[in-house]
């Protein structure tokens, strides 16, 4: 469950954290007990004139507009792990599938959650969307890494409007690749 977006103690990085279960608190050797350490990229301010259409305007359309050129104006937000992300289990350095206290972990990616990842080192990707709903666009230029308890994002996206231009794709979900973006001034 998404608790809250908070910035990190560098203010150049975005962060998503995320509740442990009830009555639990996150151990020792998870993403949350961390700062971030990748800086993320500051979005540009959009020129007044900039123009783009709503991707709930735009999905109808959209098996028509694949590798074309298109801009959606839309709020930008971090997907789900269903929206093309990547999630598994990991291992640490020395081979201890539950994750070390002291070292960082290496990522082993796998179609699905393994059994042991309830107690700890459960990497994830997700990418940044435009939309929501079923069908949200996926910028996988764009992406947040990290655990089941913080997420460490490369864009900040805080439900802001933006306006990205790029080339549109199925793969299977939609996405724009090649992407420019820049925020709206005064829109939330």
């Amino acid at each position: 469950m998404l608790v809250k977006l908070v910035p990190d103690l560098s203010p150049d990085v975005a962060v998503v954290d995320f509740a442990p279960a009830s009555g639990t608190a996150w151990p020792p050797g998870y993403r949350i007990h961390r700062e971030c350490d990748s800086a993320m990229v500051a979005l540009p301010r959009c020129p007044v004139d900039t123009t783009g259409e709503p991707w709930s305007s735009l999905i109808s359309q959209a098996p028509n507009l694949i590798g074309k050129i298109v801009s959606v104006r839309d709020r930008l937000i971090v997907g789900s792990p269903d929206n093309f992300g990547l999630s598994g289990g990991c291992t640490s350095r020395n081979g201890n599938p539950h994750g070390d206290e002291d070292l960082e972990a290496r990522w082993t990616y796998a179609n699905e959650r393994p059994p042991y990842a309830s107690l700890g080192c459960y990497p994830e990707q997700r990418f940044l969307v435009l939309g929501e709903g079923a069908e949200p666009l996926s910028l996988p230029d764009y992406a947040c890494i990290g655990d089941e308890s913080r997420l460490c994002c490369e864009a900040p996206a805080y439900g802001q409007t933006v306006v990205v231009t790029g080339e549109l794709g199925r793969q299977p979900g939609w996405i724009l690749t090649t992407p420019t973006i820049c925020e709206v001034s005064g829109e939330k």
